[in-house]
C-alpha cells in the first residue's frame, strides 16, 4: 500500500477544510473504523452509472464521484461490509458549480449490514493496515434511493 495516499488525502482536506470555512458541517470526515478480511464472489455492488454525492445539490462545494462497475467485497465489521470501488474514489471541489480540483485515492463504499442503521453507507479510503478503513463521508439518503436505479447489491431480487 501507498503509505503517501493518507498524507495526501489529509492535505486535501485540509485545503477543502480551508476553503469552505464559512460552513458549520464539515464535507470530509476522518473517522477510523476496524475491518477485517472478508471474500466473497457472490457478494458485490454492481453500479451501473457514475455515482456522485455533493454536500449540496444547489453551488457545491465538496463532492465524491464512483466509477460504474463491480464494487468487490474485500473486507467486513459487525456492522458494515467494505466495497472496494472498480477505479479510484475521486474527491472533487467545486467552485460556482464547476470543479475546480480534486484527487483520486484507493476506496470503495461502506454499506450497513441492518438496513435500519441510520448511517447506511459511506465512501471509505484505506487506513495504515489492513484492518483498517477510514470513513470519509456518510452518504446521505440520495446514494439508498438510487439502489435499484444506479446501482444493486448482488443480493437484490432485480427480476422483474
Amino acid at each position: 500500500m501507498n503509505k503517501r495516499l493518507p498524507a495526501l488525502f489529509l492535505t486535501f482536506v485540509a485545503l477543502v477544510l480551508a476553503a469552505c470555512a464559512t460552513t458549520s458541517t464539515p464535507p470530509f470526515i476522518e473517522e477510523h473504523v476496524p475491518a477485517s478480511k472478508a471474500q466473497s464472489d457472490t457478494l458485490f455492488i454492481q453500479a451501473t452509472a457514475i455515482l456522485t454525492y455533493n454536500d449540496s445539490d444547489f453551488d457545491p462545494l465538496v463532492g465524491i464521484r464512483l466509477m460504474p462497475g463491480r464494487f468487490t467485497l474485500e473486507a467486513e465489521n459487525e456492522n458494515y461490509w467494505f466495497f472496494r470501488a472498480p477505479k479510484p474514489v475521486d474527491l472533487l471541489m467545486y467552485d460556482f458549480g464547476r470543479i475546480i480540483n480534486g484527487t483520486n485515492v484507493r476506496g470503495g463504499v461502506m454499506l450497513a449490514k441492518d438496513a435500519t442503521n441510520p448511517k447506511s453507507a459511506a465512501v471509505y479510503i484505506d487506513g495504515n493496515s489492513d484492518e483498517e478503513k477510514i470513513v470519509i463521508r456518510y452518504l446521505n439518503k440520495q446514494f439508498t434511493s438510487d439502489r435499484g436505479k444506479k446501482w444493486t447489491l448482488s443480493t437484490d431480487n432485480t427480476a422483474p
